[in-house]
């Protein structure tokens, strides 16, 4: 028998010995360079088999929802008024009624409503309207404030 010393050195191979694939007969090699440097279209247009279901179903459907509904409340019985106004002041009546409606929605998703800050909102918002009168404006803004109100209870 051979002595297992030699087996060993037998089995190891030494680098002169290994073969690539460059050297086989017959096999294609991998790849070039090139060819990896640009992305395989099949992975760059695939999409995920299976949407994700919680970024469906959960919260930007609700809010502009919501925000909707106040917008509608808040511009509700305003149209008068509004043509009434010079451009320059619609314009500025129109961009305060949106951030208003925002600050509103936003005051809806806490826990605790607080329907004094959403009344402040309306006022200050109804203050652009030239020449009103700060008792009709009060009242408005309470019947605004009570109807988003009630438009938070039913949700």
């Amino acid at each position: 028998m051979d002595n297992p010393k030699n087996l060993d050195q037998n089995f190891i191979s030494k680098p002169e010995n290994i073969t690539t694939p460059d050297q086989v007969d017959g096999f294609e090699s991998g790849p070039t360079s090139a060819a990896l440097e640009q992305p395989t279209p099949a992975l760059a247009t695939s999409a995920p088999a299976v949407p994700d279901l919680d970024k469906i179903a959960s919260a930007p459907a609700q809010p502009t929802i919501v925000l909707e509904k106040v917008e509608n409340i808040l511009a509700r019985d305003m149209d008068k008024v509004f043509l009434s106004m010079d451009l320059a002041t619609q314009a500025k009546f129109k961009a305060k009624g949106e951030e208003t409606a925002v600050a509103i929605t936003n005051l809806l998703q806490k826990t605790k409503v607080q329907v004094r800050k959403i009344i402040n909102l309306i006022v200050d918002w109804l203050r652009l309207v030239p020449s009103i009168n700060k008792y009709y404006l009060e009242q408005e803004a309470k019947l605004k404030a009570e109807e988003i109100i009630r438009l938070h209870k039913n949700q």
